[in-house]
C-alpha cells in the first residue's frame, strides 16, 4: 500500500510472518485463498504488507508503512468503488477500528476494488493476535468476485416480486438493514422514502376477479416505476409499494411527486389506477433508523388515501 521494502529485509520478515502464522493460531484463519495479509501494530499504527504470488503459495513482503489508518483512507478514496467508500472509510478510522478490536469484534467487510475501471469484490477479515502477539491485528484480503456475483444473481431472483418484476418485501428489508447500519455510523447520505397504496384493489378483485386485480396492480406499479425511473421500487404488500429516492430522483422529489399526483387526478376521470402517495425525507438530527422515515411517509400516504376516497 506504500513504499517497497529493501530486499535485505525480506528474509527476516518472512520468517517472522511464518512464526506468527504458526504460533498464534492464525494458520487456519489465514487460509490459502488470501492474497494479501496486513500485520498492524495497534500501538502506533505501523504495518507490514505481505503478498502471495499468483503462481506460488508462499508470501513475499511487498511494502511497509507507518500509519495504516491514514494510508487506508488514501487508498479508499482513490481505489475503492464510490458507493463502498463511506462505510469503509468510517470503519478504518483509528478510533472506530480500535473500538471494535478492543471489544473483541472480529469482522468481515466486503467491498469493491476498482481494477481497470471495473469494480471487483474483495473481502477483508480481521484476526487479533494471540499470546505473545497480543496487540497485533492481521487483516486478510481475498478476491471473492466470482462468489459474490453469483450470490447477487441468486439474491436478485429471491428479491424479485413475481407479479410485477420489481423488488419484493425481502429486498426492502435488506435495504433497510443496510441503511440502518449507515445511520448508526452517522454516515448516511440524504434520501427520501415514498410510500404508495393502490386504492380500491379489493373492489376490483370482488367485482371483476383476481386476474383484473393483478392487472390493476401491474398498472399501478408501471405508473410508479415510470415516474421514479432512477429509484428502486419495492412491492411491500398486496397493494402497497415503496421507493427509496437518492441522487437525481431525490433532488427532483417534489416535481416527481407532483407529476404522479397529476396523473392520478387524470385517472380519476378515466377510471385508471388510483394511487395514494406519501413521502418523508431522512433527517440525521432526529431519525435513528429507516422505520422512523417510513412512518412519516406512511401517515402522509393514508391522509392522501382518505382525500382521494372523498373526491
Amino acid at each position: 500500500m506504500t513504499c517497497p521494502l529493501p530486499v535485505s529485509w525480506t528474509l527476516d520478515i518472512l520468517k517472522n510472518l511464518n512464526k506468527l502464522l504458526t504460533d498464534t493460531r492464525l494458520a487456519l484463519a489465514m487460509a490459502n485463498d488470501y492474497r494479501k495479509i496486513y500485520s498492524i501494530d495497534t500501538s502506533d499504527g505501523s504495518y507490514l504488507e505481505y503478498e502471495r504470488d499468483s503462481t506460488d503459495n508462499d508470501f513475499s513482503v511487498s511494502s511497509k508503512g507507518t500509519d495504516f489508518f491514514s494510508d487506508c483512507a488514501e487508498f479508499c478514496s482513490s481505489a475503492v468503488y464510490i458507493d463502498d467508500q463511506p462505510l469503509l472509510q468510517d470503519m478504518f478510522t483509528r478510533e472506530t477500528f480500535m473500538k471494535r478490536i478492543s471489544s473483541g469484534d472480529h469482522f468481515n467487510f466486503d467491498y469493491r476494488f476498482m481494477i481497470g475501471g471495473v469494480p471487483v469484490y474483495h473481502r477483508m477479515k480481521t484476526i487479533i493476535g494471540k499470546d505473545e502477539n497480543a496487540g497485533t491485528v492481521f487483516i486478510g484480503i481475498t478476491d471473492i468476485d466470482r462468489q459474490k456475483k453469483r450470490e447477487l444473481e441468486i439474491k436478485a431472483e429471491l428479491f424479485k416480486d413475481s407479479l410485477t418484476g420489481v423488488k419484493n418485501k425481502s429486498a426492502y428489508n435488506d435495504t433497510e438493514k443496510k441503511l440502518d447500519a449507515l445511520i448508526r455510523e452517522g454516515i448516511c447520505e440524504e434520501f427520501s422514502i415514498f410510500v404508495f397504496d393502490l386504492n380500491d384493489l379489493k373492489k376490483v378483485n370482488d367485482s371483476l376477479g383476481h386476474d383484473e386485480g393483478d392487472r390493476y396492480i401491474r398498472s399501478g406499479c408501471l405508473l410508479i416505476c415510470s415516474t421514479f425511473k432512477h429509484s428502486p421500487v419495492f412491492r411491500i404488500g398486496g397493494d402497497e409499494f415503496a421507493a427509496v429516492l437518492k441522487d437525481s430522483d431525490y433532488n427532483e422529489r417534489r416535481e416527481l411527486k407532483k407529476a404522479l399526483k397529476e396523473k392520478v387526478e387524470a385517472n380519476l376521470q378515466s377510471s385508471g389506477v388510483i394511487i395514494a402517495v406519501g413521502s418523508a425525507d431522512f433527517s440525521p438530527e432526529t431519525d435513528t433508523c429507516l422505520l422512523d422515515v417510513f412512518k412519516r411517509a406512511d401517515r402522509e400516504m393514508y391522509s392522501d388515501k382518505r382525500r382521494l376516497k372523498g373526491i
